[in-house]
C-alpha cells in the first residue's frame, strides 16, 4: 500500500472524527461525503456545510504553536505573582520570630 493511500485513509478518518461520526456510521459518512472529498477537505481544514464550526471558520484564527501558548501563560502568570506582591510585601518568615510550644 503506497504512503499517499495510507495517507488519504488518515486524513478520511481524522475528517470523520472532526465532525464526531460514531463508528456505526463511519462508513456511511464517508460514502456520503464521498472518500476523495473526504481526504481533500481534512487536509484543507474545512467542515461539512451543517457543522457548527462550518460557520466560525472564516473568522477563525490561526492557531499558534503549543510552545508559544504555554509561554504566553507562563508570562502572563509571572505578571500576576509581581502584581500581586506589588500590592502588599510580604515579609520573608525569617524576619518573623517564631513561638516553639
Amino acid at each position: 500500500m503506497s504512503s499517499d493511500a495510507i495517507a488519504d485513509m488518515a486524513n478520511q478518518l481524522a475528517y470523520a472524527h472532526k465532525h464526531n461520526v460514531p463508528f456505526p456510521f463511519l462508513l456511511g459518512f464517508l460514502t456520503h461525503v464521498g472518500f476523495d472529498e473526504a481526504a481533500r477537505k481534512a487536509r484543507e481544514g474545512t467542515y461539512e456545510d451543517w457543522h457548527p464550526s462550518a460557520t466560525k471558520q472564516a473568522s477563525k484564527p490561526v492557531k499558534e504553536p503549543v510552545a508559544r501558548q504555554k509561554a504566553r501563560r507562563s508570562d502572563a502568570k509571572i505578571e500576576r505573582v509581581a502584581s500581586r506582591s506589588s500590592r502588599s510585601p510580604v515579609l520573608p518568615l525569617a524576619d518573623k520570630p517564631m513561638l516553639l510550644r
